[in-house]
């Protein structure tokens, strides 16, 4: 993560990690050596998004609102190979493109939809 004090932060506890880069110490080559070598990476839309699927990295997009602009078809293309990427959609995905809305972001299946796409990368 590259978090910016007062911007951006994490919600909730910090999950436990051996290492945590958060305030943008690693070069772009560094990060595209990480997406290359991961077993698999879970992320919301953004950089994640292309970095994994350029890998050709097993990714799960956790979706959440402003689906006017982060719809599953609007940030890929059909020419990608997806086969390796699977999507967690709320259940009343918003198509709005504002920053501001209060976007209903829950998603019912989560874990179903989560534990499904493991046991498809492990397979």
């Amino acid at each position: 993560a590259d978090t910016v004090p007062g911007v951006e932060w994490v919600v909730g506890e910090e999950p436990e990690a051996d290492l945590k880069l958060h305030h943008g110490e690693m070069t772009l080559t560094q990060l595209c050596s990480l997406y290359a070598h991961a077993a698999c990476v879970v992320s919301p839309v953004g950089f994640s998004v292309p970095m994994a699927i350029a890998y050709n990295t097993p990714l799960f997009v956790v979706a959440g609102g402003r689906g006017g602009h982060n719809a599953p078809e609007i940030i890929t293309d059909p020419a990608m190979d997806l086969s390796r990427v699977r999507w967690a959609l709320p259940d009343n995905y918003c198509r709005c493109t504002r920053a501001d809305h209060d976007c209903d972001r829950r998603i019912s299946n989560f874990d179903t939809l989560f534990s499904e796409w493991l046991h498809e990368i492990v397979l």
